[in-house]
C-alpha cells in the first residue's frame, strides 16, 4: 500500500472531478459495459478507488498478511517446551524443600528470585538475539535494533510470566500443566479483537498477556513489511487504524508486562502460603520493618525465669545465670494446630549457648514442628519464641543469618558435589567475606572430613547412599560457623553419632538445639 500525498491544486482538481458529475456518468458507463458483457456486478457493489494519475511506481504484496496467523502459532508452540522447564525448576525447588532450606541458612527470597531471573535470562538472551538476527532475514526492511528489543522484550515478559505461574503453586506437575495452557490461550485472544479497527481499550487488557501482546506485534511487523516501511524509528508510533494501534504498542505493552507481573509475583511469593514456610502478612509493603529491617533492635529484655512457671511435677535442672540474653533460645506458650490436632500445646522452654539440648519423645510428639516453628518453616498458632532475642514471628531474616539446620528428610541438590554443597552454603553464610580463600577452603575441607566423606568430595549428591546423605546434611548445618544448629531427625546410627559428638566438642561454644 503506497500512501500519496497530494498537493494543494490536485486536491483542488479531484473535488471537481468528483462533485462536477463526471465521475457519476463515468460509473453508469461502466455499469452498463459490465451487463452487457455478463457480468453480473457493478462498479458500486464493488466500490470505486480515485486515484490521482500519474502516481509513483510501487509494488503491493500480501505474503506477510498472508503468513500473520501462523507466525505467531509457530513462535508460540516454538516456546511451549522452554516455558514449562522454567515453571517445572522453580516449584520443584519449593516441592523438594531446596527454597526452604537456603531461606534457613539465610538466603533472602530477593536473592532467590533475582537468581533463577539471571538463570534464565542468560539462555533467553542469545536466543532473543538468534531470533532477532533470522527475523531481520525474513523482515528485510525492518530495522534489527528494533527487532533486537522486540525479542529481548518478549523472553523477559515470557520469564516473569512464569515466576507469577510458579508462585501460585506448590507441585511441579500441576504448575507446569497449567502454565503451558494458560500460555497457549493467550495465542487465541487476538482473534477476539482485531488490532486494526477493535478498541483499544479491550486491545490493552487483552495485551496483558505477553503471548497477546507479542502475536499483536508480529502482525503489525507484517503489516508494515508489506506497505513497504518496515520496522523503522519513523513508523513504530505511525498508525492508519482507527484503533490507533502501533508496533510502539507492542513494545509498550511487552515493558508494562515484566514490570506489572514482575511485582505480583514478587508480592505473591511472600503472602502465599505454601506447604513450607511462613508467609508474610498482606500489607507488608507498607511496614518500615520489611524495607529498613537494620531498624529492629534487638530485644534484650531478660528472658522470663523458669520458676515463673509452674512445672511442679516436673524435675527442674538448675542452670547459671545467663549474663547476655542474646545467647538463648526463649519459647513461651508456643503452640501448633492443624486443624482439629494439636502438635505442640502450649510449649515453654529456655535453650543456653554452650550447651547441647534433647527433645526426646514418640512419633508425633511435636518435636520437628516444633523446631519446624523455630527456623520459619511452620508459621506457629500461638505463642512466641526468640532466638538470640530476635523473635521468629517479626525478625527471621535475622534470625536465619546465624543459624544452621539439619532437616529431617534431605534437601539436597542432586547435580551439585558433597565439596559443592559445603562451598556454597559456606558463601551463603557469609564465611567467605570474614575469612580468606585459603581459610576458607581449610574450613571446608574440614567440615567434609568431620562426617567422613572426604573420599567423596567429588561425587554427586544422588549417587551418595541414605547414610552418606544424611552426613553431608549435618556438614551443612555446621558449615559457616553458625551460633545456633538444629538438627532434627534419628541419628542411631552408631557412626553418626559418633561424628555429631566429635563435631559438638569442636563447635561446643555456639548454642546448639536437637
Amino acid at each position: 500500500m503506497l500512501i500519496s500525498k497530494l498537493s494543494h491544486t490536485s486536491m483542488i482538481t479531484a473535488k471537481q472531478y468528483i462533485l462536477n458529475g463526471a465521475i457519476t456518468i463515468q460509473r453508469l458507463v461502466d455499469d452498463w459495459i459490465l451487463s452487457d458483457s455478463g457480468v453480473e456486478v457493478t462498479v458500486a457493489q464493488n466500490s470505486a478507488v480515485f486515484l490521482p494519475f500519474p502516481t509513483k511506481e510501487y509494488t503491493k504484496s500480501g505474503f506477510y498478511q498472508t503468513i500473520a496467523p501462523f507466525a505467531p502459532l509457530l513462535f508460540t508452540l516454538g516456546l511451549l517446551y522452554p516455558v514449562s522447564s522454567t515453571i517445572r525448576s522453580i516449584v520443584l525447588e519449593k516441592e523438594l524443600r531446596q527454597k526452604e532450606l537456603m531461606k534457613m541458612m539465610g538466603v533472602t527470597e530477593a536473592e532467590l528470585g533475582w537468581g533463577w531471573f539471571t538463570s534464565f535470562y542468560l539462555f533467553f538472551c542469545p536466543c532473543g538475539i538468534l531470533t532477532a538476527v533470522f527475523t531481520n532475514l525474513l523482515y528485510a526492511q525492518s530495522s534489527f535494533g528494533w527487532l533486537l528489543l522486540f525479542w529481548q522484550l518478549t523472553f523477559i515478559s515470557c520469564i516473569v510470566y512464569c515466576f507469577v505461574i510458579s508462585s501460585i503453586s506448590t507441585k511441579a506437575t500441576r504448575a507446569t500443566l497449567i502454565g503451558i495452557m494458560l500460555f497457549f490461550v493467550g495465542y487465541f485472544l487476538p482473534f477476539i479483537v482485531d488490532y486494526q479497527d477493535g478498541s483499544s481499550a479491550v486491545i490493552t487488557l487483552l495485551s496483558l498477556h505477553p503471548v497477546t501482546a507479542y502475536t499483536y506485534g508480529l502482525n503489525m511487523m507484517g503489516y508494515l513489511e508489506d506497505s513497504g516501511v518496515g520496522v523503522q524509528t519513523t513508523s513504530i508510533f505511525a498508525s492508519e487504524f482507527p484503533s490507533g494501534y502501533t508496533f510502539g504498542s507492542s513494545l509498550s505493552m511487552l515493558l508494562f508486562d515484566s514490570i506489572l507481573w514482575g511485582i505480583v509475583s514478587w508480592y505473591l511469593n511472600r503472602t502465599l502460603q505454601g506447604d513450607y514456610g511462613t508467609a508474610l502478612r498482606w500489607y507488608f509493603p507498607f511496614t518500615r520493618q520489611y524495607w529498613c529491617p537494620s531498624y529492629k533492635a534487638v530485644d534484650v529484655e531478660p528472658p522470663v525465669d523458669a520458676s515463673s512457671v509452674d512445672n511442679s511435677a516436673i524435675p527442674i535442672e538448675s542452670i547459671r545465670v545467663v549474663q547476655n540474653p542474646s545467647d538463648t533460645l526463649d519459647i513461651r506458650g508456643l503452640s501448633k494446630t492443624f486443624g482439629d490436632k494439636t502438635a505442640v500445646d502450649s510449649l515453654t522452654l529456655s535453650m543456653y549457648s554452650n550447651q547441647i539440648t534433647c527433645l526426646l519423645g514418640h512419633n508425633g510428639a511435636g518435636k520437628t514442628t516444633t523446631i519446624g516453628m523455630l527456623t520459619g518453616m511452620v508459621p506457629p498458632t500461638s505463642g512466641s519464641a526468640k532466638v538470640g532475642g530476635y523473635d521468629v514471628g517479626t525478625d527471621m531474616r535475622h534470625i536465619r543469618s546465624n543459624v544452621g539446620v539439619c532437616l529431617q528428610h534431605d534437601c539436597l541438590f542432586p547435580q551439585l558435589t558433597v565439596e559443592e554443597h559445603i562451598v556454597f552454603f559456606s558463601k551463603v553464610k557469609g564465611l567467605y567475606s570474614t575469612k580468606s580463600k585459603e581459610e576458607c577452603k581449610e574450613s571446608i575441607m574440614a567440615s567434609i572430613k568431620d562426617v567422613a566423606l572426604l573420599e567423596k568430595q567429588h561425587n554427586f549428591a544422588k549417587d551418595l547412599s541414605g547414610g552418606m546423605k544424611r552426613k553431608l546434611s549435618v556438614a551443612i548445618a555446621f558449615c559457616g560457623e553458625s551460633k545456633v544448629i538444629f538438627l532434627d531427625g534419628k541419628f542411631m546410627l552408631c557412626c553418626i553419632v559418633v561424628h555429631i559428638f566429635c563435631l559438638f566438642s569442636k563447635f561446643l561454644t555456639p548454642f546448639i538445639s536437637l
